[in-house]
């Protein structure tokens, strides 16, 4: 049976259905489009009576998944969640009213840095795995944990986004479903998984930003022939760098067996993280760099398990 995404029976919809207004515009001013896509414009906004900064996505066609993605995410408050503050249902269509984040996407800063540096990674994975924590003490499974889907405000405070693909794993979860690239091996083997495929997503995002590669390519043979003896495959003469600590960390998260793979609160409690977090990630300042592999891995895929 493939699981049922985002089903929850303490997800009351009636407290959350979208409240109607006469127009968008009678609470909101629309400034700048900040994307667009298939089914949605997202707006940056200011909020006429406070002046507050947010982001508005507007639905430009009937979409129950967005729908229900803003939905868990009003039920979700973590400082390194991406906050949605309100749904509207108006004349421009519905509308989901999210903070503003000014800080960009990690993507972005990775097209434009070849490496990142220990502590800047450090800061990236303490606020994923913060966020991480508290979704997975609610049993509430991401699904795809990329770098496209880390965010930062305008201080650089890490922001998870994205639950497109969130689910809660009140039982083993089936349908595979996530980025190629960032799959964990169960998931490849179409084997049961849970909370543990977001802390191996994590762990090839963190190889990534310090080696400008990823660890196991973009291939389900490759996935398939890891063993619970296959090792972190670090790029020779390229870890002397690199302190025991972050090490530690990142084979922690890239342990193939999921029973074995550490938890994302075991992880904070490492003392990786009990050092002072830099206050700023080097933000983009070159062209972008070209990165032929990542175009196979910028869509995502639902497909149902073997």
């Amino acid at each position: 049976m493939p699981d049922a995404p985002m089903a929850r029976p303490r997800l009351s919809m009636p407290s959350l259905l979208l409240r109607r207004r006469p127009s968008l515009s009678t609470k909101y001013r629309l400034g700048r489009i900040l994307g667009t896509g298939g089914c949605a414009i997202v707006h940056e906004a200011e909020h006429r009576w406070s002046g507050a900064k947010v982001a508005i996505k507007v639905l430009t066609k009937a979409n129950a998944a967005a729908t229900a993605e803003a939905t868990l995410l009003q039920s979700l408050h973590h400082p390194n969640i991406v906050q949605c503050t309100e749904c509207i249902e108006s004349t421009d269509g519905p509308c989901v009213v999210l903070e503003l984040l000014a800080g960009g996407d990690l993507f972005s800063r990775y097209q434009h840095q070849r490496r990142f540096s220990e502590d800047d990674v450090r800061h990236v994975v303490y606020g994923v795995l913060s966020a991480l924590a508290y979704c997975h003490a609610r049993s509430l499974v991401h699904r795809d944990i990329k770098l496209e889907n880390i965010l930062f405000d305008k201080h650089d405070n890490v922001k998870l986004a994205d639950f497109g693909l969130a689910t809660y794993a009140t039982s083993a979860l089936s349908r595979a479903c996530g980025t190629i690239g960032f799959l964990a091996p169960e998931v490849a083997h179409a084997q049961p998984y849970g909370t543990p495929i977001d802390i191996w997503a994590t762990g090839i995002v963190m190889f990534t930003l310090l080696f400008d590669r990823l660890p196991f390519g973009t291939s389900f043979e490759t996935l398939h022939s890891l063993t619970d003896a296959s090792t972190v495959p670090y790029p020779p003469h390229k870890t002397e760098w690199l302190s025991a600590n972050a090490r530690r960390v990142l084979e922690a998260m890239l342990t193939v067996d999921p029973t074995k793979r550490a938890t994302a609160a075991d992880l904070l409690l490492d003392p990786w993280f009990q050092a002072p977090m830099p206050s700023w990630l080097a933000a983009p300042t070159t062209a972008p760099k070209k990165l032929g592999f990542w175009a196979k891995l910028r869509p995502r895929f639902m497909a149902k398990a073997a």
